[in-house]
């Protein structure tokens, strides 16, 4: 399994609840960071 994670970095126990959860282990986590700039704006 591949997780894709647009948030704060997994915890460990988040990683167990996963595989608890999923009955996988993960293969990958890809910790993607996201940032959205308020200051400036957008054109539709």
């Amino acid at each position: 399994m591949l997780i894709l994670n647009f948030g704060h970095p997994l915890t460990e126990a988040q990683q167990a609840k996963i595989v608890e959860l999923t009955g996988e282990q993960a293969e990958r986590v890809i910790n993607l960071t996201v940032h959205k700039d308020c200051g400036t704006r957008e054109i539709a």
